[in-house]
């Protein structure tokens, strides 16, 4: 299993499009999914491994925290976080996450897997990830 996120091809398209269009018809990233799968990201990923369905509300997404993405200007970076509440994805060992945008067909800007966390009603997840140029 490899540690850390990689930029998708819908990644790059999404940044490229929206940095450059002058009307984005590709909506930003803003969400994410979580999931069991272990696969090393591949820049071909469009999707998570093997997704945990319907853990927030019926629904396979959820929103960043408030306040996230944070733009480091100086730093060249953009972090965003995720939030797994201790009502959520029980029963789970979470391996994996993405970053999703809202266009009708989502567009995954990254993946990433890690070692696994045994979710609980006793255990809450913030999941930060940082983008940096390199």
């Amino acid at each position: 299993m490899a540690n850390g996120a990689l930029l998708t091809n819908s990644g790059v398209i999404t940044l490229l499009h929206r940095g450059f269009s002058e009307s984005p018809t590709i909506t930003a990233p803003t969400r994410f999914k979580i999931g069991t799968g272990t696969n090393t990201p591949d820049r071909l990923n469009s999707d998570l491994q093997t997704p945990i369905t319907s853990w927030n509300a019926s629904s396979d997404y959820k929103n960043y925290v408030l306040d996230y993405p944070v733009f480091g200007t100086l730093s060249e970076t953009v972090t965003v976080r995720g939030f797994i509440g201790a009502s959520q994805a029980n029963g789970n060992v979470i391996t994996e996450y993405a970053d999703f945008n809202t266009d009708a067909t989502p567009l995954c800007l990254s993946r990433q897997v890690f070692t696994g966390i045994t979710k609980s009603n006793e255990i809450q997840v913030y999941i930060t990830t940082t983008f940096q140029r390199v």
